[in-house]
């Protein structure tokens, strides 16, 4: 009963939020399979997602605009961002409104020690600068192939997903975004959402909130994207910050530090949700400690293999 009332009681209380920021999401609805990565649509999407966000700055502003996972197709220097014609246009768009932030998910590459890296990314565009986080957490045989080192030579058969064919690296140097207005954002790529321990090894402690971007239409109008979507709610409740989750298709959300769905978009449909997301700080238990619960669990699961094996052993003798 205890968990229960302490969960309840965690449910009731208030929440000390520091302060908020606007934002505007922008769901593009494009099908994964026949629409999204296709190379002759590629500008075309790209211009649409600038019109359409333009057209709503018309009326009101925002503190962010935030894109879906691959958002941009066309691989980015980080080097040389501006040798990208894609870069230099969200950055035309952030200097007429230079007080608005660019969240979006991209390609990216650079080069490391005389050898080109490729990243699923996402880029934080603001008038001062420019950030990038790489995914760390890679769908396997998609994205990378599994023990890469010893397997390089199966790159060649590796399945394309997302607008790109062979090995992303994971190698990151950023793992959170810390901004000029003293606000920490966690940012969330797709997969790594099922990744609990990991997302909140990089929370801050500093104001802030966690921040999404995603593709869940390669699971079609089936339960995976739902189940994909709850995963968000449970990494809210683990690090007790407003949750925002932005997809090119399949559901964008925002979710507060207890779970719950403040806003959502429709599956399946072209939209743009606005909103104002609330900055909280500090970190939880899980935050700090990590995964600890699973950790105790595999424990006990060992040992208790351990006593079965040897009880079963035992028990044969004695029969003997």
């Amino acid at each position: 009963m205890l968990p229960l009332l302490s969960s309840q009681i965690q449910w009731e209380s208030k929440e000390e939020a520091q302060e908020q920021r606007t934002y505007l999401a922008y769901q593009p609805n494009l099908d994964p399979y026949t629409e999204k990565f296709n190379p002759e649509n590629e500008q075309i999407h790209f211009q649409d997602f600038l019109h359409t966000i333009d057209s709503v700055f018309q009326n009101k502003h925002f503190d962010y605009v935030v894109g879906p996972e691959t958002l941009v197709l066309e691989s980015i220097d980080e080097n040389k961002p501006k040798s990208s014609s894609y870069f230099n246009s969200l950055q035309t768009f952030q200097q007429k409104y230079p007080d608005t932030k660019l969240l979006i998910g991209v390609h990216s590459h650079r080069t490391v020690q005389k050898k080109k890296e490729n990243y699923n990314s996402a880029m934080l565009l603001t008038k001062d600068t420019v950030l990038f986080y790489h995914k760390n957490k890679l769908v396997p045989l998609f994205e990378r192939i599994p023990f890469h080192k010893y397997l390089s030579f199966l790159e060649n058969y590796s399945l394309e997903i997302g607008g790109y064919n062979g090995t992303y690296s994971s190698e990151n140097h950023t793992y959170s975004f810390s901004v000029n207005d003293s606000v920490s954002i966690l940012p969330i790529v797709c997969f790594e959402s099922i990744f609990g321990d990991y997302n909140a090894r990089r929370l801050q402690k500093d104001k802030g909130f966690a921040c999404m971007l995603t593709n869940d239409g390669w699971w079609k109008n089936t339960l995976g994207y739902y189940y994909h979507f709850n995963f968000s709610r449970i990494r809210a409740i683990e690090i007790r910050r407003h949750y925002l989750r932005v997809a090119n298709n399949g559901i964008s959300a925002q979710i507060n530090s207890k779970g719950k769905v403040i806003t959502s978009t429709k599956w399946w449909t072209k939209t743009v949700m606005e909103g104002k997301i609330s900055l909280l700080k500090g970190k939880t238990f899980y935050a700090e400690h990590g995964d600890y619960i699973g950790r105790i669990g595999l424990f006990f699961a060992i040992l208790l293999l351990i006593f079965v094996k040897i009880s079963s052993h035992t028990q044969r003798n004695i029969l003997r």
